[in-house]
């Protein structure tokens, strides 16, 4: 209980990510490939399948596939960013429906999504076989043999009918049990933040790491206690304690 809540504020300590709108939902939105990596397939309602290709527009009922070291950041008009990472199977249910919102299936794999923190909360759904979650913010959901797990790192969440708290994990296992936990701040939680750094679109403020032992000096403030502590893999701005992620317009080069 006390390692968990160290962790939590360590993180919000460290993370206050923002995002910034430069347009509002218009009914001609699109869904773009802004980036292709490896062996990636989509295959259409019509059941036409090909090679996935930057520049693709992509609609309801598409399937996506990757495989092993393949990827794909697909860009939405609405200023919402996600990618389908390796060995992933993605369906888009609902491109835009009527109301403006985005309906995913993972059918397997890796799938992070950063949508903006300022759209509302209905508006991006990503669903497994035993979970229904709603973005508004920046999540990795991942499903392989009936487990679900949902890391929601900024914004509002929501996984079947629960609401989550930013820097919350999330996971359903094959008996439909839910179980919550802080998200540890580890190479893989390290990594994650990384590839949405490095998404087209994202403009990212990563600084130098902050000394641990400042942490330490902090934590022990608060909670007289630090020895569980020992490193911190990724740090934010050393000045004011934040990561900034800004989903822009402009594709970056």
């Amino acid at each position: 209980m006390l390692m968990s809540k160290i962790i939590s504020i360590i993180l919000l300590l460290i993370f206050s990510i923002t995002f910034t709108l430069f347009s509002v939902y218009k009914t001609n939105q699109y869904m773009k490939v802004v980036d292709v990596k490896g062996k990636v397939k989509i295959s259409s309602q019509k059941t036409i399948t090909k090679p996935a290709q930057y520049g693709d527009l992509l609609f309801t009922k598409d399937n996506i596939s990757t495989e092993k070291n393949s990827s794909l950041v697909s860009y939405l008009e609405s200023n919402n960013i996600f990618k389908v990472k390796e060995n992933s199977l993605l369906n888009i249910n609902e491109s835009y429906d009527k109301t403006g919102n985005t309906k995913l299936y993972l059918d397997k794999g890796d799938f992070l999504i950063a949508a903006s923190s300022n759209t509302k909360q209905d508006s991006i759904i990503i669903s497994t076989s035993n979970a229904d979650i709603k973005v508004s913010g920046v999540a990795a959901v991942s499903y392989s043999n009936g487990n679900t797990k949902a890391q929601f790192i900024y914004g509002d969440g929501e996984i079947n009918g629960t609401k989550i708290n930013q820097f919350m994990e999330a996971n359903i296992d094959n008996s439909n049990k839910l179980s919550l936990k802080n998200i540890e701040l580890n190479k893989e939680f390290t990594n994650i933040i990384n590839e949405i750094a490095s998404m087209p679109y994202v403009e990212t403020v990563v600084a130098d790491k902050i000394d641990i032992n400042n942490i330490k000096n902090q934590m022990y403030s608060q909670t007289n206690t630090v020895s569980e502590i020992t490193s911190i893999d990724y740090a934010g701005n050393t000045n004011e304690n934040r990561t900034t992620f800004i989903i822009t317009n402009e594709r970056k080069e």
